[in-house]
């Protein structure tokens, strides 16, 4: 541990929570527990980090103002126009026969959720090398020191993995830690698009109201669906495992197979207007792979055939994990390997199934 100057006490904070079980929403309203693999919280967040996500810490009830607008043909004007076409030489002022507009005011009780600020470690310390945050436990700030030698490792965060992460992140992709279920979370959501939102103001004849009471259950029901789509790509995000990296001897010696072909994050190209609550489909899957220059074993063709086949969202005896054609077709992504040497050196390349052609030797006459 190691006191901060004055320079870094102008930073943002981040306050380190170690590795442990919480519950699944911090509200205390449910009883279920849920284990955390640690992350970096900060308290008085100006703004919201586009790698990182955010958890309901509470709830409070506040006081909401609606007003309801509806029109109605007034009754005074209802009896001159009976008037005007029993006598042709009555005239009907314009402003007589205006729709009158009754305003009601009514005040709600409304319970909104309170929400923090969290990054994963990787992010937390990629932000810390760039002088852009400083990180306390206990009170205390720690070092870079400290981030590297006891957060990393609490956290189950290998140092390739951050060091595969922070190549990618200083070239302003944005990254999303792996999960098996995201896909088809992001896939689901985009099946229930948000509308837009309605006004507190509800405009309508007085002989229409049961059609715009359907209509704003409608609406409601739209969004209600969107908000719970929002709420599990949340959750998967704060719940997603740390990054994995692919060891080439667990896996020749099938060991832990299911869990060492994993990828380690899904990533977005630079762009400005991305969405935490919408990002859409990724434009890549991350795999990362140590590259030892004592001449350790090179991946198989069966490791990296075992990662394509992640990203094309296939199963490993190649069939297809959703019956959903839609869902099949959009879940096809690229694959990027992510290599680290033991200088911490990256190289990244691309990776793709493609057939080999046959070549067929003629037979001479």
């Amino acid at each position: 541990m190691s006191r901060s100057s004055k320079g870094d006490e102008k930073l943002p904070l981040g306050v380190y929570v170690q590795p442990g079980t919480t519950n699944s929403d911090n509200t205390g309203s449910d009883d279920k527990k849920h284990q955390h693999d640690g992350y970096v919280r900060i308290p008085d967040a100006k703004g919201r980090n586009t790698c990182g996500f955010s958890r309901p810490i509470g709830t409070i009830m506040e006081a909401i103002n609606v007003t309801s607008k509806k029109r109605s043909h007034s009754f005074i004007s209802k009896d001159l126009e009976e008037c005007a076409k029993n006598d042709h030489n009555i005239s009907v002022d314009e402003d007589a026969t205006a729709k009158s507009e009754i305003n009601t005011n009514e005040t709600i009780q409304q319970k909104r959720t309170i929400t923090e600020e969290r990054l994963h470690p990787e992010e937390a310390l990629f932000l810390h090398m760039r002088g852009l945050i400083r990180i306390e436990y206990n009170h205390e700030d720690m070092s870079t020191k400290d981030l590297f030698c006891r957060m990393l490792p609490e956290c189950k965060i290998s140092l390739a993995a951050y060091l595969a992460y922070a190549h990618l992140r200083a070239q302003g992709y944005i990254l999303i830690r792996y999960s098996t279920e995201r896909i088809k979370l992001l896939i689901d959501q985009s099946l229930h698009p948000k509308e837009k939102d309605s006004s507190t103001t509800v405009e309508g004849e007085s002989n229409n109201e049961a059609e715009s009471t359907q209509k704003a259950e409608m609406h409601n029901s739209s969004n209600n669906s969107w908000r719970q789509a929002k709420q599990k790509l949340s959750d998967d995000v704060a719940r997603a495992s740390p990054p994995c990296v692919v060891l080439f001897d667990e896996w020749n010696s099938n060991c832990s197979q299911d869990l060492n072909t994993r990828l380690a994050y899904f990533a977005y190209n630079p762009n400005s207007n991305f969405k935490r609550s919408n990002p859409g489909l990724p434009d890549f899957g991350v795999a990362i792979m140590p590259f030892h220059s004592s001449g350790a074993r090179a991946p198989t063709f069966d490791t990296i055939s075992a990662l394509v086949t992640l990203c094309e969202g296939k199963s490993s005896d190649g069939r297809d994990e959703n019956d959903d054609s839609i869902t099949t077709a959009s879940n096809e992504i690229p694959l990027r390997i992510a290599t680290v040497a033991d200088c911490g050196a990256v190289i990244v390349y691309g990776v793709t199934r493609g057939d080999v052609p046959i070549v067929v030797k003629r037979k001479h006459d």
